[in-house]
């Protein structure tokens, strides 16, 4: 089957990493077929977990027949020309001429046709997985439990996935618990650790705002984690700006000490650094790494490390 993920403009080889990472995490076989900008094309199987995507808007099944059941055409252009009510008309009378004088229905239909027009080329397919935007609902301004440095959720659930997570992901700097959040949602088990036991409230706030049940938090230092979690599957974390350990003197030995400890307990790990680090030095592999820009005043660039040992 070929599958096309029209991917998010936001960060498009982010979002397509994390694609690749939720065939990882379930085992499936793909081929890349083609790669380009907002539009990845992947000869695989449709998997219901790839609902956990966060960084994708839809996904587009190419080899697909149509039901006798009502159905509309969508056309979306990017970096194209094109007049898109034209072609939308021209691909469902070709639809109809296949398939007979199935019923339109522009607001509610059951199946929906969707043609991507990028760079002048079209893709048509129908519509497997569309993502809403629930995730504006879940910033943080929007939590019983606020602060300003919580990542957006979006990205939050791109870290657990891209961390190959399938069951469950600590976060060891966990704050708010933005990151736990997203992977509660997912139906994973979430651990979180924090030195600030305000922090550790306000996780426990936002998590049971969320219905979220499934969780172990402690309060402690980053140097005591593996007498928290001494395994856990995956780690998924944004490291502190600022020094947050009583054990170490600095940001920089708070990193050494916190990376050779994830390495210690997990065998695989995402985590976002405000500057490169050499995480070869504590015994991990880089899989892949990306810069993101965030609207945070104090650190407008991030670094998405995806580690193992």
């Amino acid at each position: 089957m070929r599958l096309l993920f029209y991917l998010s403009g936001e960060h498009p080889p982010l979002a397509e990493a994390e694609v690749r990472a939720l065939f990882d995490i379930y085992g499936k076989k793909y081929t890349v077929l083609h790669r380009d900008g907002q539009v990845a094309l992947y000869d695989a199987d449709f998997f219901p977990e790839l609902s956990r995507l966060s960084m994708t808007h839809k996904i587009l099944n190419l080899d697909f027949s149509l039901q006798e059941t009502s159905f509309r055409v969508r056309v979306k252009r990017i970096q194209s020309a094109v007049d898109t009510l034209r072609m939308e008309k021209r691909i469902a009378d070709t639809l109809q001429k296949e398939y007979g004088p199935l019923p339109v229905d522009l607001e509610h239909p059951e199946q929906e046709v969707y043609c991507i027009v990028h760079k002048g080329d079209p893709f048509t397919g129908l519509t497997l997985m569309d993502f809403p935007y629930a995730y504006e609902k879940r910033k943080p301004q929007y939590r019983p439990y606020f602060h300003p440095s919580s990542l957006h959720p979006r990205i939050a659930r791109t870290l657990v996935n891209l961390s190959r997570a399938r069951t469950q992901v600590l976060d060891p700097f966990c704050g708010t618990g933005g990151i736990l959040v997203e992977a509660g949602l997912m139906g994973l088990q979430v651990k979180g650790l924090d030195i600030s036991p305000e922090m550790i409230c306000g996780s426990r706030k936002n998590l049971d705002h969320f219905h979220i049940s499934s969780y172990e938090l402690h309060q402690g230092d980053i140097a005591d984690l593996p007498a928290y979690f001494p395994w856990v599957e995956a780690v998924a974390t944004d490291m502190p700006y600022g020094k947050a350990s009583r054990a170490v003197p600095s940001r920089d030995d708070l990193y050494d000490t916190a990376f050779h400890i994830i390495h210690e307990i997990a065998p695989h790990a995402c985590i976002v650094c405000p500057q490169p680090y050499d995480f070869h030095s504590a015994g991990f592999s880089v899989r892949e790494s990306f810069v993101i820009f965030m609207p945070v005043a104090s650190c407008r660039k991030r670094l998405i490390f995806m580690v193992m040992p």
